[in-house]
């Protein structure tokens, strides 16, 4: 299985059943990727508002839920909004969401081992691809490669 498998477009044209984004624990889905999420899963974003005001999803965890079809993923990489995410969060929130996969193997057969993201924790997270990259590569590491990250690079 191979680790990463780039893609060039728009996330949301995935065919992955699971969806992820990072977010902040402020409860705000205010810019950028999070806009979209915020309008396309609606519930999700209700559920990730309610999680931050009990502050139940903390940086360096992931809640989501399923909407329409998909498993969405908030990897919380960022403790408020703009460019304040961290590396160690980001390893975090991914490392989380692994582990719920690999515990709820009823999960995987349904939704399969492939999380869609964006260039996660970058442009408005603050944090430069080239590094987040070799965050994403040694959290699959420390799973023996059982999951994939379809990482969407967008064209605008």
């Amino acid at each position: 299985m191979r680790l990463l498998i780039d893609r060039t477009g728009n996330l949301f044209n995935t065919d992955a059943k699971i969806i992820g984004h990072g977010v902040n624990v402020d409860g705000l889905m205010g810019a950028g990727i999070a806009v979209q999420f915020r309008i396309r899963y609606p519930k999700n974003y209700q559920n990730y508002k309610q999680d931050c005001l009990n502050k139940l999803l903390v940086p360096g965890s992931m809640n989501g839920m399923i909407e329409d079809g998909k498993a969405v993923f908030n990897f919380a990489s960022q403790d408020r909004p703009g460019a304040h995410a961290q590396y160690k969060w980001l390893f975090g929130s991914l490392y989380d969401g692994l582990t719920f996969m690999s515990k709820n193997q009823g999960f995987v057969s349904t939704y399969g081992d492939t999380i869609a993201i964006p260039e996660i924790g970058c442009g408005i997270g603050g944090l430069q691809w080239s590094k987040a990259e070799k965050v994403v590569r040694l959290v699959e590491e420390l799973f023996d490669y059982k999951y994939e990250f379809e990482v969407w690079h967008y064209d605008g």
